[in-house]
């Protein structure tokens, strides 16, 4: 009996990873494609390479499209391809001391440290062909097919394709001479004959024209916009189509010009070493308000508030980054104001696209020797908690969609500060919160001196009448306010009311919009029947032979009051195909449209249907508003700016991969600089002589939050429009494919 008991307990067990667990690591541990492309980018950083090309063919067919990244790094001999790429989580890239490798020729630290940088290869696509060689060594092939794993079960049995050539195939100066597009005239000494070069075909996503320039915007700011790297690094993005799709992608030099506030933040140890802040008015604010730069030298508030501590206010603790691996701290940025008076000085011609580089850049983003560490300062990453404050406090708080800063951290000195293996910034440890609370002591200085010169900005522009939203006005005096009232208890009442009274004002505003938007239908509609009464009176009188068409125009009228009686009724979502609203909305309209003298381009129905869960009559309204502005605005372009056209509206469904979008964009004025955003506030229209009740986007922004989507204002390169809609408005109704 003792026998059999020792030896069930010598019973060795172990664990057995499934073939598909390699595949589904990398669709989860990486975030995205682009964040996929990235990782990979960074490993041909640490590979000591001075360049890295990210190639896309036929990207918007997942069958036949392909992605290749090629640099010329130090490659892999098939020790290292063994031992290290085919074994993820390795510690290839650490030395005994289990600290991170300097590279041989740069002397870079590792940014891939992490060992999983290669499931960025099984995210993008099915089946990869690695080809890399190494100075001095063979060139190694590795092919591997995703597309197999349902037929193995075990991963220690996926079948995989190592070889050895004895003559190099790829790293040849011929093959790359033909694979980079080198002329003749390049001098053959300087083709490196080593690196890696990686091929993935069978795409699990398709690519589409958001995606891409995303792509184009994550690699723009892999490298930090403010300090200048000292290492030789360049990616190259190549697309073999749609090369248009790059277009229009502002450049942070253009961008930076128009801020107004900037600052440069140095923390070391438990203190601000060095402090700069500079309030820098456009040219036209000259002489209205004064430029000013705030530094250590001629600051007495700054340098009683350049210590740190764990607690600001008691400061009882002093709060020392010397207490762990974290470094100096280098904190610097941008902050704007898109306030609409402010933006009409600031001498942007194209103020859409300067909007939206700032939509695609703004937050504090994170850099290690320059290189970013994702995802601090994406959209959805509020690290900072900046739009909270902005929340409790809007009158002085700044928010991500205002600032364009970066932390910058030395590798080498930041080890406490660690990844998450996700890839989605660093593990909330004590280093971690010690330096967030040090980066948030300065910003909060920044703020301060940026509130003073807000509130003489707002002085000196006093003057212009621009139209403002409630919100607006209630901002304004609770910055008046803030800064006049000095009882502390008096000015917080005071603020709570205001406050109270916009919580109060939403909810009325709320109740009385959802009676709005069919009124807002019904005088589409009474303009519709308007014109047919009147087209039916003047036949009967000049033309009382027409039976017919007198018959077709009842017909047509009975069919309009029918849609429109479905408008009115109780908005139930259901499944349906989005192109019948387009359908029914055009048809509303269609005598209005005739009266105006403007031609529809109805691209959409020629595309395939598209079942979407939806509630007709809120869509269709939102349609026919969309409709109705571009009809008035393009008639404010021929009759009152006087310019003789052809008016024109685009009308089309698109898809990306995680959206369907019904496109209407016209060839009219445009948006101007109105800034999007105000635009959807209720009660705010900029159509003259207040014709406009100023609910239409408001209303219709609402009803597509209500069926799983939003009302968006995209770039002109974000779909495929026709180039005579470029200057035009354009509006999208964008539709998650996930129904919830």
């Amino acid at each position: 009996m003792t026998n059999k008991a020792s030896d069930k307990q010598e019973e060795k067990f172990e664990f057995k990873p499934r073939a598909r667990l390699l595949a589904q690591l990398g669709d989860q541990l990486i975030k995205n494609e682009h964040i996929a492309v990235v990782e990979l980018v960074k490993n041909s950083y640490d590979a000591d390479a001075t360049f890295c090309r990210i190639e896309l063919d036929d990207f918007m067919d997942k069958e036949k499209g392909s992605i290749t990244i090629l640099d010329n790094g130090n490659g892999m001999d098939i020790s290292v391809v063994k031992n290290a790429w085919l074994e993820p989580g390795s510690d290839s890239k650490l030395d005994e001391d289990k600290k991170p490798k300097i590279s041989p020729i740069y002397q870079r630290l590792p940014i891939g440290e992490k060992g999983i940088g290669r499931f960025g290869v099984h995210k993008l696509g099915d089946k990869i062909t690695l080809i890399t060689k190494k100075e001095g060594a063979k060139e190694v092939h590795v092919e591997i097919d995703w597309s197999d794993i349902e037929d193995v079960k075990y991963l220690k049995d996926f079948p995989i394709k190592v070889e050895e050539k004895e003559e190099p195939l790829f790293f040849t100066k011929e093959n790359l001479r033909k694979v980079l597009n080198l002329d003749e005239e390049f001098p053959s000494n300087e083709i490196q004959l080593h690196g890696t070069f990686i091929f993935i075909k069978t795409l699990k996503t398709r690519w589409d024209r958001l995606m891409i320039r995303e792509l184009a915007r994550t690699v723009s700011s892999l490298q930090s916009p403010f300090k200048k790297s000292n290492q030789n690094f360049k990616v190259d993005l190549v697309l073999n189509q749609n090369k248009s799709w790059l277009e229009g992608i502002e450049s942070w030099e253009s961008i930076k010009e128009r801020a107004l506030f900037k600052f440069k933040v140095h923390i070391r140890g438990s203190e601000i070493v060095s402090f700069l802040y500079e309030f820098m008015p456009f040219p036209s604010m000259l002489g209205k308000v004064e430029p000013r730069k705030i530094t250590l030298d001629n600051s007495e508030y700054i340098n009683k508030h350049r210590n740190l501590f764990d607690d600001q206010v008691n400061k009882q603790k002093v709060l020392n980054l010397a207490d762990f691996k974290i470094g100096d701290v280098l904190f610097q940025g941008y902050i704007f104001d898109l306030d609409s008076i402010v933006m009409k000085l600031s001498g942007v011609l194209d103020r859409k696209n300067f909007r939206e580089y700032l939509k695609n850049h703004t937050g504090v983003k994170v850099f290690r020797d320059d290189l970013r560490v994702y995802d601090y300062g994406e959209q959805e990453n509020d690290w900072l908690g900046l739009d909270k404050s902005r929340f409790q406090d809007p009158s002085k708080a700044i928010s991500n969609n205002l600032i364009v800063a970066a932390v910058h951290l030395d590798r080498n000195k930041s080890h406490d500060l660690q990844e998450k293996t996700n890839r989605e910034g660093f593990v909330e440890n004590d280093a971690y919160i010690a330096m967030k609370k040090a980066i948030l002591h300065a910003l909060s200085l920044v703020t301060n001196l940026r509130h003073e010169d807000k509130i003489a900005l707002r002085k000196a522009l006093a003057e212009d009448t621009e139209q403002k939203t409630i919100n607006g006005l209630v901002l304004e005096a609770c910055e008046y306010v803030e800064s006049h009232v000095k009882e502390e208890k008096t000015k917080n009442n005071i603020i709570s009311y205001f406050r109270k009274f916009e919580e109060d004002f939403e909810k009325v505003k709320d109740t009385l919009l959802l009676a709005a938007g069919s009124g807002l239908s019904l005088s589409v509609v009474m303009h519709e029947v308007e014109k047919i009464v009147y087209e039916v009176q003047r036949i009967l009188i000049k033309e009382p032979d027409e039976k017919e068409r007198i018959s077709t125009l009842v017909m047509h009228l009975s069919k309009m009051l029918d849609g429109y009686s479905e408008i009115v009724k109780r908005p139930k979502q259901q499944e349906q195909n989005i192109k019948s609203a387009l359908d029914q909305a055009l048809f509303n309209i269609e005598f209005r449209k005739r009266a105006h003298g403007v031609t529809t381009i109805d691209e959409y129905k020629s595309k395939s249907d598209v079942r979407l869960k939806y509630s007709r009559p809120l869509i269709v309204t939102s349609i026919q508003n969309l409709l109705d502005n571009s009809i008035y605005w393009l008639d404010y372009k021929s009759e009152i700016e006087g310019i003789d056209f052809e008016k024109k509206i685009f009308i089309d469904i698109q898809e990306t991969n995680h959206q369907y979008h019904i496109i209407i964009a016209d060839n009219g004025s445009g948006l101007k600089d109105w800034d999007p955003n105000i635009l959807m506030e209720p009660f705010v229209s900029y159509k003259p002589d207040h014709k406009g009740m100023g609910l239409g986007l408001h209303i219709t922004q609402q009803a597509m939050l209500s069926n799983n989507g939003q009302l968006t204002f995209p770039s002109f390169y974000d779909f495929d429009i026709p180039e005579e809609f470029s200057k035009g408005a354009l509006v999208a109704l964008s539709f998650n494919k996930e129904v919830r």
